[in-house]
């Protein structure tokens, strides 16, 4: 079955649906339903064929001239819906989207009458916008014989279950990275305890930390430097504290490691950031 058609050919090949797929030289292509501009889906007929949801986002001067083509060789007898959506099989989610469109137009008008009254003609824009994707969801609604509101009420409504929403996600999250910290401060634990704990365990924020194990001391990034050599470097750090020392000419390697910096809030050697708090603990570890 004949698959490759001209680009001037394939949407009215699709628009009809005489071929379960194809596709044009030109980066478009349809399965079944759906027609695509490279990844972007631009068009779904319904199942019944009786309308067509149409994204009118606005992307490349391409796929601007993909979405005019497959508009025009949509027959007219099939009902045309336009909303800025990446439409779905489902018109009930595709109404909703619409609707949330809306609502967000509503509020880029709201925002700018609040800091920018006398933009007038961006606030009217966004106003107009916001009543055309209205009206647009309610003649879907009735096409399909979907129950929704689409008033700016419901608008309203929307903005609530969308701030619940987000306070539930940002409370969820909140508990979930507390739990990861104490994970963390439990793993860092046991490892300064000489465990043997996996590295993406240990604590991710608040610097590198140290430990003696053996005859070496190991950083929480899997370094590792011979006892001796760690002592040495300790008494060099401690010793350019108060003036502070960089790599600049002068250098300073550490088991084959090239210390970058000492300054006030502790070391930088490579990846490895150690606080001075870090610093003490582990010297206090060493001379005890």
């Amino acid at each position: 079955m004949k698959t490759v058609f001209t680009s001037a050919e394939l949407p009215h090949i699709w628009a009809h649906q005489r071929a379960p797929k194809g596709r044009a030289p030109s980066a478009m292509s349809f399965n079944g339903r759906e027609f695509s501009s490279y990844s972007t889906t631009i068009a779904i007929l319904t199942a019944d064929g009786r309308a067509c949801w149409l994204n009118s986002r606005r992307y490349s001067n391409t796929t601007t001239g993909h979405q005019s083509a497959v508009r025009r060789a949509i027959p007219d007898t099939v009902r045309t819906f336009a909303a800025p959506i990446a439409p779905t099989y489902d018109n009930a989610q595709n109404i909703d989207k619409l609707l949330d469109a809306a609502r967000i137009e509503g509020d880029n008008a709201a925002d700018i009458r609040a800091s920018h009254p006398r933009r007038k003609a961006q606030i009217a824009e966004h106003a107009a916008r916001c009543e055309s994707y209205l009206a647009t969801a309610r003649e879907a609604c009735e096409f399909f014989g979907i129950p929704r509101d689409c008033s700016h009420a419901a608008l309203d409504s929307l903005r609530e279950a969308i701030r619940q929403r987000e306070a539930e996600s940002a409370a969820r999250a909140a508990k979930d990275a507390a739990e990861r910290q104490r994970k963390a401060r439990v793993a860092l634990r046991k490892w300064l305890a000489g465990e043997d704990v996996p590295a993406y365990s240990l604590p991710c924020s608040g610097g590198s930390f140290l430990r003696v194990k053996g005859e070496v001391v190991e950083t929480s990034k899997g370094v590792v430097i011979p006892l001796p050599e760690a002592r040495e470097a300790l008494a060099f750090i401690q010793s350019k504290r108060a003036d502070g020392w960089h790599r600049n000419g002068s250098t300073y390697a550490i088991a084959g490691y090239q210390l970058d910096a000492v300054n006030s809030e502790g070391i930088v050697a490579g990846c490895h950031r150690i606080a001075w708090k870090e610093i003490q603990r582990f010297a206090a570890t060493l001379n005890a």
